[in-house]
């Protein structure tokens, strides 16, 4: 491998690591930002949704507008499904875990509607809550979550993949630059590639002291 070579290979490494350092920061920013507000936004329709539900719902009663129901099951007091709206799962749940099973009912009919991520795993898409009656029933309605809430899950999935093609490149970009320097090249890229992040501060240190005594 020439050096010629390997010098041109690491300056592109280089610009595509500052290049994903950004986006990496911005993805944080993002994260953390959505993180506030969109669980102060899941919060609220949480609260919505027990005052709504929780004071006696009955069929005829109008959802409000601004209530993004997508998913009503009452089960009656012998675990028996009296009403599905929309859908109308068969079957009946037994009295001893009642809300659990009804909120585990109402989430497999909404399970197609769930976003998924490669690698991260299930996001939540609803807020699925169970409401006891006083006379034995229950309720259980999945809401559809505010879209800064589900956006956290989104701006979490991009920083994951933002980090891990920022660690393959700094191990990348330390692997060139020590080549072409000539300076332990699989020791600095097993170092950085352990270290991740902190390694490639501790190789810019070093480099730029060596750089001040050459």
């Amino acid at each position: 491998m020439s050096s010629r070579f390997v010098w041109k290979v690491r300056d592109i490494v280089k610009y595509l690591l500052i290049a994903v350092s950004v986006l990496l920061g911005a993805a944080l920013v993002a994260f953390l930002t959505l993180s506030a507000y969109g669980t102060n936004q899941r919060d609220r329709l949480t609260s919505r949704a027990d005052a709504f539900f929780g004071s006696g719902w009955t069929a005829q009663a109008e959802i409000p507008w601004d209530l993004p129901v997508q998913q009503i099951v009452v089960v009656n007091a012998s675990g028996e499904i009296e009403l599905s709206m929309p859908e109308r799962p068969m079957g009946a749940l037994s009295g001893l875990e009642l809300p659990s099973q009804a909120a585990e009912l109402v989430g497999s009919t909404l399970d197609p509607l769930v976003d998924r991520y490669p690698y991260i795993g299930r996001v939540p898409t609803f807020l699925i809550r169970s409401y006891p009656q006083q006379d034995g029933s229950l309720i259980a309605a999945a809401l559809w979550l505010p879209s800064a809430t589900r956006l956290i899950w989104t701006s979490y999935a991009a920083m994951i993949y933002l980090y891990l093609v920022h660690w393959l490149l700094s191990a990348a970009w330390v692997y060139c630059d020590t080549k072409a320097r000539g300076v332990y090249p699989w020791h600095w890229t097993l170092f950085t590639s352990l270290a991740n992040i902190v390694g490639l501060l501790c190789y810019l240190s070093v480099r730029r002291s060596q750089m001040r005594n050459v």
